[in-house]
């Protein structure tokens, strides 16, 4: 059984009345108490409850809930009229239910309904005082989060400010850097500009002198060749004399010919020795040597 209990406006005599309500698995009772009248009680059985929700087109079960409701006055819709002993509540023109009503004359029953009220009573006092407590708890909870929230914002902003400290001066020794280091390649890339305009004109004065160089080295090879050519005939018809006065002694040819040899050699360490000379004069001279008509005109 559970036990609810309310207070209803009526809108027959503009005067609010206590329900108190029994609930069981198919039914329910009801008490109306009054301070100027006696205690008025009523039931709606299993047959009132099928009627209703037949009119309704509700199940029981359903039928018992919305009433329920409606008697805890959690339906804020809901109007009772409580005339000639007769208890209804309608929803604008549809009857939710109706209950007859007849005074109560014994009092063992009234000490009974009141017992259980105070039970209930209690029930939702220590409801109360627990919900109370926890609301306390709740409430110093709060304030210790919000003081911790609070010191942990402290904190963040300090460590903040600290890093963008640390960050600005990080920043600022890395654009220095970056400065010098362009700054350093800019220098780089000018001196490397000046050494290729440097030898650009060395490529240019070289490409204007070939001409030059090869006619020279060819006059050069040229009159070597003519003098080596006259000394080497020179030497060949020393060689021959001399072989030729010295045929008649056989004795001495083996002689005569170390003489040759060795006079043959120094012939050739002198004839390279004065054609190195040559070269060097020639190579130093040359204008002397050549008038200027002669070396470009070719």
């Amino acid at each position: 059984m559970k036990v609810t209990a309310c207070e209803i406006f009526n809108q027959v005599d503009s005067k609010c009345y206590t329900l108190y309500t029994e609930w069981f698995n198919s039914h329910f009772k009801v008490i109306l108490l009054e301070p100027t009248m006696s205690p008025l009680y009523g039931e709606m059985c299993v047959k009132d409850v099928n009627y209703f929700s037949d009119e309704l087109s509700k199940s029981t079960d359903e039928y018992l809930k919305e009433t329920e409701k409606i008697l805890c006055q959690k339906d804020k819709d809901i109007k009772f009229f409580i005339q000639d002993k007769t208890l209804v509540w309608k929803n604008n023109v549809w009857t939710m239910g109706q209950i007859e009503l007849c005074p109560i004359y014994d009092i063992s029953v009234i000490s009974e309904r009141f017992q259980q009220l105070s039970k209930l009573h209690q029930s939702v006092q220590d409801k109360l005082n627990t919900l109370e407590k926890e609301n306390e708890n709740l409430i110093h909870l709060n304030k210790e989060l919000s003081l911790k929230i609070e010191k942990m914002i402290e904190m963040k902003t300090s460590m903040e400010q600290e890093l963008y400290s640390k960050f600005v001066t990080i920043l600022n020794s890395k654009k220095r850097k970056i400065k010098e280091l362009e700054d350093a390649m800019k220098e780089k890339r000018s001196k490397e500009s000046i050494f290729d305009a440097q030898t650009d004109e060395s490529e240019e004065s070289e490409r204007e002198d070939p001409p030059i160089t090869i006619k020279i080295g060819k006059r050069k090879s040229q009159s070597n060749s003519s003098v080596d050519k006259q000394k080497t005939k020179k030497l060949d018809c020393i060689v021959n004399s001399e072989t030729a006065c010295n045929t008649s002694n056989s004795d001495n040819f083996e002689e005569n010919k170390k003489h040759t040899m060795r006079e043959k050699g120094s012939v050739y360490e002198k004839q390279s020795s004065d054609s190195k000379d040559r070269t060097l004069r020639t190579s130093l001279n040359f204008n002397e040597e050549e008038p200027e008509e002669e070396l470009f005109s070719q």
